[in-house]
């Protein structure tokens, strides 16, 4: 009995005693730090829409991962209790409408904004109209490539492009 008291006792310091909350980036990017202030090092990067959890709140910043694991804190500021509409306000031109695009996005998401969806639907546009492939997969902003956008072709080959290339 004794031992179970002490791992309950044991539990209930090392557990977080911050009620769990969720909540959605606000902006486009938002910086994970490792540490609840801008000073601290960024760690990663989470897109408007992203939902988190929250597990603590200091000076102004939020911690999004669970105790267990390294801490990552974000700005209050970024954050929001509902979730943006991140496609208000998009509408995708009608010449971008095509059926031999439909795996690619056709509207905002959480790691695409309205341009990267236009940037990469010009260019899988160009590349089927060029005869670079026969049909795309799916198709992305590189994380290994900085400003590189990429479509994935029905044979397996991925085609890249600078995005920047493709915004107008």
């Amino acid at each position: 009995m004794k031992t179970i008291f002490t791992m309950l006792a044991a539990c209930m310091v090392c557990g977080s005693a911050y009620a769990q909350e969720t909540a959605f980036v606000k902006s486009d990017v938002a910086n994970e730090r490792s540490g609840p202030g801008s000073e601290y090092p960024v760690q990663n990067k989470v897109y408007v829409g992203q939902k988190l959890t929250i597990y603590d709140r200091q000076n102004g910043f939020a911690r999004v991962t669970a105790p267990q694991y390294d801490p990552r804190w974000i700005s209050e500021s970024l954050l929001s209790k509902t979730k943006p509409d991140v496609a208000k306000g998009f509408t995708l031109p009608g010449e971008l409408r095509r059926a031999d695009l439909a795996n690619l996005p056709d509207k905002p998401e959480t790691n695409l904004d309205g341009q990267d969806v236009l940037a990469l639907r010009r260019f899988g546009a160009h590349v089927l109209d060029t005869k670079q492939c026969s049909g795309i997969e799916y198709g992305d902003e590189s994380v290994n490539q900085s400003g590189q956008i990429y479509v994935m072709c029905s044979d397996l080959k991925k085609k890249y492009a600078d995005k920047a290339e493709w915004i107008r």
